[in-house]
């Protein structure tokens, strides 16, 4: 492991009130969730878990041909000891380096440490840009001066910022283009269907509403379970909300199948 703790990450860190260092966005979540499920990395962490494939590996003791799973068995540890969100806070928190006290979630999941801002001493120092922007600065300026030119100058390269910082060096990555929001739901109907103590015959309509799912019951501007119409149209439009429930339940428990399979991997929500 690197002598350097790795300090940033490109999203929300599990946090039970506490700020934690990022270098990339927050992702917005609904309100009314647990504090864990604030984090995207919360959700690499459970479908990761329920892959039956890693599960597999990790009752073989980590003995697999794929040298990445092999690793990943290595670096997430005994994730199936890890069952409340207070258990998933240490888990992710455990210092796995005692070296330099790097712990768990930063190892994996953390950018590397990289200087902002270095002084160019040699030419050789020039020899790869593409992350990079070559100044030069006029130090007779103020210090003020100096700092509006550079921002004037970011903003005007703000297509090639943009593609350096979409750039993750962390040993796991997460693709961008998901919501916590999705995953959550996702998450929620997977556990609901495979849970053999739920009542599977029960309609779409009222498992929705055990899950807390919202499904579009509009039928232009109409909408489909109004009261004051013929009890013939409410049975029909009713019939037409079970079907709009069903797929979204089937929906959500496919979207929840690939981000499973993407979770054995060193980027989480790749091609998904």
């Amino acid at each position: 492991m690197s002598l350097k703790p790795r300090v940033f990450l490109r999203y929300t860190a599990p946090s039970r009130g506490v700020r934690e260092n990022t270098r990339g966005k927050r992702l917005i979540k609904p309100g009314n969730l647990a504090w864990e499920h604030n984090s995207i990395y919360y959700f690499y962490f459970a479908f990761l878990k329920r892959n039956k494939e890693f599960e597999k590996i990790h009752k073989n003791g980590g003995k697999t041909r794929n040298k990445l799973h092999k690793q990943m068995y290595k670096d997430f540890g005994n994730i199936y000891k890890v069952d409340t969100a207070d258990d998933f806070y240490k888990w992710f928190y455990e210092v796995v380096n005692t070296t330099n006290g790097e712990r768990r979630g930063y190892y994996l999941f953390a950018e590397e440490n990289t200087d902002a801002i270095e002084e160019v001493t040699e030419i050789a120092q020039l020899k790869n840009t593409d992350n990079t922007l070559v100044v030069k600065i006029n130090l007779t300026n103020t210090n003020k001066n100096i700092g509006s030119g550079i921002r004037q100058i970011l903003q005007k390269n703000a297509a090639k910022v943009d593609r350096a910082r979409k750039q993750s060096t962390a040993r796991y990555k997460v693709a961008e283009g998901r919501t916590i929001n999705t995953l959550y739901q996702s998450l929620k109907v997977y556990d609901f269907e495979m849970d053999d103590n739920n009542d599977k015959k029960s309609q779409a309509i009222n498992k929705c509403k055990e899950l807390g799912i919202i499904v579009n019951e509009m039928q232009g501007n109409v909408n489909l379970l109004k009261d004051g119409i013929s009890a013939n149209q409410i049975r029909q439009n009713r019939k037409t909300y079970q079907q709009r429930c069903g797929k979204a339940l089937s929906r959500y428990k496919a979207q929840a199948e690939k981000y499973i399979k993407s979770a054995l991997s060193d980027n989480f929500l790749s091609n998904t």
